[in-house]
C-alpha cells in the first residue's frame, strides 16, 4: 500500500515538474518516457489492488428465504433418513430386545424415538448451516458427513435385524469417530457454534456404543433360548 502511495505521488511530482517546463527550454525525452512508465505502473498496481479486494456481493450473507428453505430440506431429510431404520428396529424391540440381558443403566425403551428425532433434527439444522444449497461446493465435509449416515443406517439392521451385537458395536464405534469428524469439518466450514451443535448427537452415540459393547459382552456369546443374539 506505501509503494502504491509513493509511485502515485512520484508520477504527480514528475508531471508538474515536467509541466512547468519552459517552453524555450529543451525537454528531455528520456525523463518523459520514464514519467508516463511510473504513472502507468501506480495505475496497473492500484487496479490489482482494488481488484483483489473482497467483492461485498461475494460474501454476502445468504438470505432469510434461502436459510430458511435450506434449514427445512436438511431437517425434513435428516429425520426421515434416520426414520428409515424404524421397519427393522420395531418388530424386535418385542420380544427379542426386552428378552436380551441388559445393564442397570440401559434406558427405557419409549427414549428412543424422541431422543433420535431430537438428534436427527439438530443434525439437520448444523447441515443447513454448513452446507446450505450447495452441499457440492464442500466435497471433504460432504464426504465426512455421508460416511457417518451410511454407518447410521448400517447398525440398526445389524443389531436389529442380524442380531449381530459385536459387527454392530464396531460400527457404533466407527459412527462415532465418524461423527466427531462432521462436527470438525462443520465447525472448519461454517463456525465453531456450527461444530457445537452436533455434540449431543456425539454424547449420545458415545453412550450408544457403550451400550452396545455391554449387552455383547452380555449376550454375545449365548447360543440358546428366546433372548439368544449371534455371534458376528
Amino acid at each position: 500500500m506505501l509503494f502504491l502511495v509513493f509511485s502515485v505521488a512520484s508520477a504527480a511530482a514528475v508531471s508538474c515538474s515536467v509541466a512547468k517546463v519552459p517552453a524555450t527550454r529543451m525537454v528531455s525525452i528520456p525523463a518523459v518516457n520514464a514519467a508516463l512508465q511510473v504513472r502507468a505502473h501506480a495505475q496497473k498496481s492500484a487496479c490489482m489492488f482494488a481488484c483483489s479486494s473482497p467483492s461485498p456481493q461475494r460474501h454476502r450473507a445468504a438470505s432469510p428465504i434461502m436459510l430458511s428453505t435450506a434449514t427445512a430440506a436438511w431437517t425434513g431429510g435428516c429425520v426421515l433418513f434416520g426414520a428409515s431404520g424404524a421397519f427393522v428396529v420395531v418388530p424386535n424391540l418385542k420380544p427379542w430386545y426386552e428378552s436380551i440381558n441388559k445393564p442397570s443403566w440401559s434406558p427405557p425403551n419409549n427414549i428412543f424415538a424422541p431422543m433420535w428425532t431430537t438428534l436427527y433434527t439438530i443434525l439437520g439444522i448444523a447441515s443447513a448451516r454448513a452446507f446450505g444449497l450447495n452441499p457440492l461446493s464442500q466435497p471433504r465435509a460432504l464426504a465426512v458427513f455421508a460416511l457417518q449416515a451410511v454407518l447410521n443406517l448400517a447398525w440398526a439392521p445389524l443389531f436389529f435385524g442380524a442380531k449381530k451385537l459385536g459387527l454392530a458395536c464396531f460400527v457404533s464405534s466407527a459412527l462415532l469417530a465418524s461423527a466427531v469428524a462432521t462436527s470438525l469439518e462443520f465447525a472448519r466450514i461454517a463456525g465453531q457454534s456450527t461444530g457445537l451443535l452436533l455434540v449431543p448427537y456425539i454424547l449420545w452415540l458415545t453412550y450408544a456404543t457403550a451400550l452396545n459393547a455391554k449387552l455383547w459382552q452380555l449376550n454375545g456369546k449365548s447360543s440358546s433360548g428366546a433372548g439368544a443374539a449371534e455371534t458376528p
